[in-house]
Formats: C-alpha cells, structure tokens, sequence
C-alpha cells in the first residue's frame, strides 16, 4: 500500500500565499541552519582570500597563486 494518496480533479489543491510560504523560514531550527551555514562559510572565505594576498605580497609568481586558488576551490 502507497502512503501517496493521488489527486483527482474533484479535489482542489490549495494555494498559499506568498506571507503564508514565507512563514516556513521563520522556524528556530531555519534561523539556526542559516547562522550555521552562514558562519562555516566565513573561515574559508577569509583564508583563501588573505592566503592569496599574502602570497602576492611575498613576491611569488602570479601563475603560482592562481594554482592555489583554484587548489582552494577543490
């Protein structure tokens, strides 16, 4: 036995609006997965950019810095 029930067309399917979807990112645990997301991603962002300067500011060949960016994004 299925647990999806199908729809036949004698049975509307009710819209939200926009402030009812909305409403769904409003949840605590959203807010928390977001500050998480949002707070993992800033350590990388920091080192791989300042990695870059510092490693031009050293006087290493351009070529070689770019090797490590894109080392970064892998």
């Amino acid at each position: 036995m299925s647990a999806v029930q199908p729809v036949t067309p004698e049975q509307p399917i009710a819209k939200k609006s926009w402030a009812e979807a909305a409403k769904a990112y409003l949840d605590s645990r959203v807010i928390i997965m977001l500050f998480l997301g949002f707070s993992a991603g800033i350590p990388i962002l920091l080192i791989f950019s300042s990695l870059s300067l510092w490693l031009r500011e050293a006087g290493i060949d351009r070529g070689v810095v770019t090797m490590f960016s894109w080392a970064a994004l892998g």
